[in-house]
């Protein structure tokens, strides 16, 4: 798989545009960090940031992380039940080391984040796809997977989900999870591009069932990935497993990270930039609209997944436009099964704060499909 980690900008040294990863622009904050590091070094209590951290992180940290899960879904949680971690991914994998065990099988939408698949691989996973339609996971299919293969654990996006951008309403949230207790299925779920909602929406899974999920979320999306600062709240039961965990992989967080990542939320800053950061990506989904008639994924999404026209094959569309400067996601790099055949459909970031970059971008797209189908919701579709 592709190094996921995104160039210093969209265009990099072979200038080529990369439009293949969610990751927005980074200058906006530059001022946010100066002025806390800054305050920071003005501080007399630094001896506290270069010890050995405890497992939990700090109260300071833990009520920083329970503040951000509240100002992003209004789920007010304790914060003795947050822990720190070092980004959403070590929280992913903290969450699914916990609620699975090795050469175990674990459910998955069947489009789903590609960063999930080599995490399978870690822990000896077995990957199930659930079969989705335009409201995301359906019950029945999640269900009839679990008793099929044995399945307890299920990691999921119910919010801006990556790639389809589908937001699931209350009643298929409700019906996921009474499919989840009928099954004695344990829950990830998966919040990173929250923060880009205006609204909250519907409660997250964690309020409907909150021994049965483990909720993640993080700052990279919103603030900087080098921050690598994440939250990942824990039911009580459970607490004790993912701290064993977070010992044995990191001993604990990076106080410093941690730290900063405090004074962001605590301090509002991390409010306000989620707020610019909703701002360029309305903005940004606008000018798709006007450049690539027929685009419709969520607005509040930093990325487009968009169908191909006929006679368009995924890889050789990448490869068209590749071919023409600017890099892509094919839909094949979500499918997390070979016997899954996704429906013709790239996906590309939003995201970029240039304007002639994301123009730039967007042309070689319009020379390849100049007749764009009109959008309905993006499915998958089983092999027969």
């Amino acid at each position: 798989m592709r190094d996921p980690r995104p160039a210093e900008a969209p265009v990099d040294n072979t200038g080529i545009i990369d439009l293949s990863v969610n990751a927005l622009a980074q200058h906006t904050n530059e001022e946010r960090l100066r002025q806390a590091l800054l305050g920071l070094a003005a501080r007399n209590d630094l001896s506290g940031l270069m010890r050995y951290p405890p497992v939990n992180g700090s109260a300071r940290h833990r009520q920083a992380g329970a503040a951000w899960i509240a100002q992003t879904t209004r789920l007010a949680v304790d914060p003795a039940l947050v822990l720190p971690t070092a980004g959403g991914q070590n929280a992913m994998h903290l969450a699914l080391a916990a609620v699975t065990r090795p050469g175990g099988s674990l459910l998955v939408e069947q489009l789903s984040y590609p960063a999930v698949k080599p995490l399978a691989g870690l822990l000896d996973l077995r990957l199930v796809p659930v079969a989705m339609d335009g409201e995301g996971l359906v019950p029945d299919a999640l269900e009839q997977a679990a008793r099929a293969h044995g399945a307890h654990a299920l990691y999921c996006m119910p919010r801006l989900h990556n790639p389809t951008t589908v937001t699931q309403g209350l009643e298929r949230r409700q019906a996921v999870m009474a499919a989840c207790r009928r099954a004695g299925i344990l829950v990830v779920e998966d919040d990173v591009y929250g923060f880009l909602a205006d609204d909250p929406g519907p409660p997250p899974l964690a309020a409907l069932e909150p021994e049965r999920v483990l909720f993640l979320t993080s700052l990279s999306k919103n603030l900087m990935p080098g921050l690598r600062t994440g939250f990942l709240l824990c039911p009580p039961p459970l607490m004790d497993r993912v701290r064993t965990l977070l010992r044995a992989t990191l001993l604990g967080v990076n106080p410093l990270g941690a730290e900063l990542a405090a004074e962001f939320i605590l301090s509002g800053a991390a409010l306000e930039s989620a707020s610019q950061r909703r701002a360029l990506v309305a903005e940004r989904q606008a000018q798709a609209r006007r450049l690539l008639p027929g685009a419709a994924s969520d607005p509040a999404c930093p990325h487009l997944w968009l169908p191909l026209p006929e006679p368009w094959r995924r890889e050789d569309f990448a490869r068209a436009l590749l071919s023409r400067g600017v890099r892509v996601t094919p839909a094949d790099a979500f499918a997390v099964a070979r016997g899954t055949r996704p429906t013709p459909c790239a996906s590309a970031s939003a995201g970029w704060s240039g304007w002639m970059c994301w123009n730039r971008g967007c042309a070689p797209w319009r020379a390849c499909s100049p007749n764009p189908p009109p959008w309905g919701r993006v499915l998958s579709r089983e092999t027969a």
